[in-house]
């Protein structure tokens, strides 16, 4: 399964005290199904953006991170096996209730 991704650059935003807030828009999809779609934003002097890059950079990785994490628990076997013994130990039965 490959992975693959498109950022886009944000428009800036600037508050009255000069502060930008820029940012992009991250999207990475996993054979053709989009499982990350978002932006990621950060803020800096409205004149010295690239001191904004690290912390974009950190937090879109973070995003990707995160995904392959949860990509790889979702194939455990102990996830797998965990889902498994609850399903079935749900009953379809109704169970009666206790009276006070």
């Amino acid at each position: 399964m490959a992975l693959t991704k498109t950022v886009t650059r944000t428009k800036p935003v600037i508050d009255k005290r000069n502060i930008a807030t820029v940012g992009l828009r991250l999207q990475v999809w996993d054979d053709d199904v989009s499982v990350i779609d978002t932006t990621v934003t950060e803020t800096c002097p409205k004149d010295k953006p690239e001191q904004a890059e690290a912390e974009l950079k950190n937090k879109a990785q973070a995003l990707i991170n995160t995904y392959l994490e949860e990509k790889k628990l979702n194939v455990d076997t102990k996830y797998t096996t965990a889902i498994s013994n609850v399903d079935s130990a749900l009953s379809l039965e109704e169970t009666e209730k206790e009276v006070f």
